[in-house]
């Protein structure tokens, strides 16, 4: 019987995991953090939160920012992540721009399986927005653009 801290799972803000992620070994800070950022990418693949805004919504209670630097390196590392480094026009260092990424699915013979890679090109050219239609966003979001739209 759920209680009332818990939602049918058809009702929830869910985060699509790509089912070629559950066969890697992560550890659980990095699984937690690949989650949290992929939570703030919506419809894209970038994101750009700082560590107290994953703290304060996406990660639990007591996780530190050392804790997510370490899972951040080793996502790099395994080719999860790609980070780059942002800069305000004074030259102070701002939230990075983070590209999730997920691991080639393949079957047992090692053969591709899935879509073709799309071109990439680098997070701050997908971001710029500029000349770009306006991002249809999902769920929540959608809900609350729609409130915007009605109240202008």
């Amino acid at each position: 019987m759920a209680d009332s801290s818990h939602i049918p799972w058809r009702q929830g803000d869910f985060v699509v995991v790509p089912r070629s992620l559950l066969s890697l070994k992560l550890s659980p800070s990095e699984l937690r953090v690949w989650l949290a950022l992929a939570s703030f990418c919506y419809d894209t693949d970038t994101c750009w939160p700082s560590h107290a805004a994953m703290i304060a919504d996406r990660l639990p209670p007591g996780t530190s920012a050392s804790t997510i630097r370490k899972a951040k390196r080793g996502l790099e590392r395994k080719g999860l992540l790609v980070t780059e480094e942002r800069h305000t026009g004074s030259g102070r260092e701002t939230s990075s721009v983070y590209r999730i990424m997920a691991p080639v699915q393949t079957d047992r013979g090692g053969r591709r399986n899935g879509p073709p890679p799309r071109s990439v090109s680098t997070p701050l050219e997908d971001d710029k927005g500029i000349g770009k239609p306006k991002r249809r966003r999902k769920g929540t979001h959608a809900v609350i653009d729609e409130m915007m739209g009605e109240l202008e």
